[in-house]
């Protein structure tokens, strides 16, 4: 295979890759169209030939649309005349707002150094630009996703957000580019975010020498079993159902709780005091009644220093219990197999980075790491009428 040709396949394979995130994208409504011509998608001004290209054009919902280039590799000697054509194209065609060249997620170090540093620069305007960012493959779905949800207040936007990220685990994990990385039979740098695949079905335990048949994942995961007088459950701990079928090795399954989030605090658990003392099995009358006063007042700050004290005291006893459940759903109702949490996949807005952790090295860092209210690792409030539930809130680490 010659060096021009292996290019040429490369850039083709990585072209589809963006085709398959679009095709999500407009699926799920992000966009409502997008358009792919290889070497023939060209604008021009009107009295002249059309001269100016682009592969990718998205259209939004709202009539804006962006431009977007591929590379496989930091494209120096082409960035000019990326910035000459998408200065050009955004002077014929007013709704084209954005021009962007995406880059593999696994693309090599001093290739993703070398497009971090030139869309630094643009970001800081210490360069004339046209393009408004050169940014990997994962990073598109982002700002697509950003640009969609803009319409939505903030509490629908990340109510969005979360089920959205669930939804973008998914894909990842039965994406078939991926699996073709992972048996040794595709390109590294050329999936559909690989790198976020790799940890977590790395994190399970699965080797790279173990050949994957295929993956089976879901986020459609059965409410949990109706209290006596509801119609319905709450919703469980697991977000992701994860099957991974071996070619010589037995299926395994593993499950998923995912936090996508630009708070360290979030609300993770919400019931009675009642359901509190029976699930936890407390027996001690002092903090039985603490917790029953917790219920009613509503505030932790607000209950007499007697019930403080129980509360200092006793719930210690029961941390890890409370914690695992209010995580990971173990002690409560469900199915252990299916809907109680394994592990977490932790995604922070600011960082853009991915966290992976196993049940028990994150709840160990939630038991020793976090300061909550009243000497423990939660804050303690509640949701609706007072004087019917704790809810709890617990830090996202």
């Amino acid at each position: 295979m010659t060096d021009q040709f292996s290019r040429n396949f490369r850039g083709s394979k990585h072209q589809q890759l963006i085709q398959s995130l679009l095709d999500k994208l407009k699926q799920r409504g992000y966009i409502i169209h997008y358009s792919f011509f290889p070497k023939q998608q060209r604008f021009g001004y009107t009295d002249k030939n059309p001269q100016f290209y682009f592969p990718f054009l998205i259209t939004f919902e709202d009539g804006e649309q962006w431009v977007i280039q591929s590379t496989t590799t930091y494209p120096r000697e082409r960035m000019n005349g990326y910035q000459w054509n998408a200065f050009h194209i955004k002077q014929i065609d007013p709704n084209i707002k954005k021009a962007y060249v995406i880059y593999p997620d696994a693309a090599r170090e001093d290739q993703v150094k070398s497009c971090i540093r030139y869309h630094q620069d643009i970001e800081n305007k210490a360069i004339i630009s046209a393009l408004d960012g050169v940014i990997s493959f994962a990073d598109l779905y982002f700002l697509v996703e950003e640009k969609a949800f803009e319409r939505f207040g903030v509490g629908a936007r990340k109510d969005r957000q979360g089920k959205a990220f669930e939804k973008l685990l998914v894909d990842i994990l039965e994406h078939p580019a991926n699996l073709e990385i992972w048996n040794g039979e595709g390109d590294k740098d050329l999936g559909f975010n690989y790198p976020w695949f790799k940890k977590i079905i790395s994190i399970y335990g699965a080797k790279a020498k173990e050949k994957l048949s295929f993956i089976e994942a879901t986020d459609e995961i059965p409410d949990l079993p109706p209290k006596a007088g509801q119609r319905r459950g709450g919703k469980p701990k697991t977000d992701i159902l994860v099957r991974l079928i071996f070619d010589s090795a037995p299926a395994e399954t593993f499950t998923i709780s995912s936090k996508r989030t630009s708070s360290d605090w979030v609300a993770i658990h919400q019931y009675s005091a009642d359901t509190y003392i029976d699930v936890l099995g407390i027996a001690e009358d002092e903090l039985k009644s603490a917790l029953l006063e917790l219920e009613r007042v509503g505030a932790p700050t607000m209950i007499a220093p007697i019930y403080q004290q129980y509360i200092t005291e006793q719930l210690p006893n029961y941390y890890e219990r409370l914690a695992k459940w209010a995580y990971a759903g173990i002690g409560g109702e469900g199915d252990p197999a299916t809907q109680m949490a394994e592990y977490f996949t932790i995604y922070k807005n600011e960082t853009k980075e991915l966290e992976i952790s196993h049940l028990d090295d994150y709840i160990a860092r939630i038991l020793t790491e976090v300061e909550g209210q009243l000497g423990s690792p939660f804050r303690f409030t509640y949701t609706g009428t007072r004087g019917t539930n704790i809810q709890l809130r617990g830090k996202i680490l």
